[in-house]
């Protein structure tokens, strides 16, 4: 079979601008470092890189959360630590009130501590995470959740103070996905770690012994030791009620950092196959660009030759 010149200089052009290709991509890999730059390199490769990708982005974003839901939880676990000391020093108060050994003035300066305790109680309940959002509020985390203020009670000739604490939160929960399959709640509501005012709460219990302490065991008309039991039976209770919020706070705590590492585990795996999939093995990408560089060489040395081929230099 008699091959034209024309066709000659065909397949030689073709087969030059081949090689030339292939060394252009070999440089773009070792300047790279990867072995698919593009989805022609490796259609097959280029999909499941596409796809590790999108999976790693969003095992990226499930590592975030898990770090700002650990952040959130630990504001709440210290606010509610912070709460048990208080109720434990508040029971003690009221012990130390009801001892029989106090005189009017003593019970006034019980009371002068009493109050400063109670500022720090609703400190603790207005408690925010690192982003100035408050814990307690249910998802209305930019509300206070209690806010109190001091009022005078008259009743059967007896006048004493007490706090109004008002709940100004919902009963919802914030929460905040860290993998595909879990969502931690961050937040609480209030009366769930406080209780409801009015109905048993922490500040009803603390109220009660205000009262005891202004009124104390003269006061014609008012049974001081009855007053004295009713707030301790009520910081008993708060604090079974805060002490049970807190280990559940705990038991986030603990999903939250075992998650973050499986998240963490399975974003070393992506990385690890991303690597096989599109790292580019520099031994054999330096020795097969050598190759090539001899291959165009030949390739243009040939096609020059063909070139120059005719029948008129043989006539």
């Amino acid at each position: 079979m008699r091959i034209s010149t024309a066709t000659n200089y065909i397949l030689g052009g073709s087969n030059v601008s081949y090689q030339q290709a292939l060394q252009s991509q070999m440089q773009t890999q070792l300047s790279t470092m990867k072995r698919v730059n593009t989805p022609s390199d490796d259609p097959v490769a280029a999909s499941r890189i596409l796809d590790i990708r999108q999976a790693d982005g969003r095992n990226e974003q499930f590592i975030k959360n898990t770090n700002a839901a650990d952040s959130a939880l630990s504001f709440s676990d210290e606010a509610m630590q912070s709460t048990t000391e208080l109720i434990s020093q508040i029971k003690t108060l009221a012990i130390q009130a009801g001892s029989g050994q106090n005189s009017a003035a003593n019970l006034k300066q019980i009371d002068a501590q009493l109050q400063g305790m109670f500022g720090q109680l609703i400190g603790a309940s207005n408690q925010v995470d690192g982003n100035g959002q408050y814990l307690f509020s249910g998802t209305n985390s930019t509300t206070p959740p209690y806010v109190s203020q001091q009022v005078s009670n008259t009743s059967g000739g007896m006048t004493w103070d007490s706090w109004n604490v008002t709940y100004n939160g919902n009963d919802g929960q914030k929460t905040i996905p860290i993998s595909s399959t879990r969502q931690v709640p961050v937040t609480d509501t209030g009366p769930s770690v406080f209780g409801s005012v009015g109905g048993g709460s922490l500040f009803d219990a603390v109220n009660t012994l205000h009262k005891a302490l202004q009124l104390g065991t003269d006061t014609p008309g008012y049974n001081f030791t009855a007053d004295l039991q009713s707030a301790i039976g009520g910081l008993d209770s708060a604090m079974t009620r805060v002490t049970t919020a807190n280990a559940a706070v705990g038991s986030r705590m603990n999903e939250t950092e075992a998650t973050r590492n499986g998240n963490g585990d399975l974003s070393l795996a992506y990385a690890a196959t991303l690597s096989k999939l599109e790292d580019l093995d520099l031994p054999k990408a330096v020795s097969d660009m050598a190759m090539a560089q001899l291959a165009l060489q030949g390739s243009m040395a040939a096609f020059t030759k063909t070139q120059g081929l005719s029948l008129l230099n043989y006539l």
